[in-house]
């Protein structure tokens, strides 16, 4: 999506647009149409807006782990590697 905005200068408020972007990561037209026509995916979308209001999402990047730890803004490679360490520590210490 940035790519085709900021690179190519595609419109990516347009439909037929997106619908190009969508089918070059894999997925389908007749499902990406349907987002479109239909309120299917509201309700998930709300959960996920609810979802970052609960954990203070302000801007974007943004990135949760296990619904746990978060990382606001452009941060230094060792960040996402603590975090992510130390969630596999707790993963595997749970498992059977």
């Amino acid at each position: 999506m940035f790519a085709s905005y900021f690179t190519q200068g595609k419109d990516i408020g347009d439909v037929k647009t997106l619908i190009k972007i969508g089918e070059s990561v894999g997925l389908k037209e007749t499902d990406i149409q349907k987002m479109y026509e239909t309120d299917e995916f509201v309700e998930a979308v709300r959960l996920d807006q609810y979802e970052s209001q609960q954990v203070g999402v302000q801007g974007v990047p943004f990135f949760v782990f296990n619904n746990k730890y978060a990382v606001s803004g452009a941060q230094p490679a060792d960040v996402f590697k603590e975090i992510l360490e130390k969630v596999w520590e707790e993963e595997k210490s749970e498992l059977p």
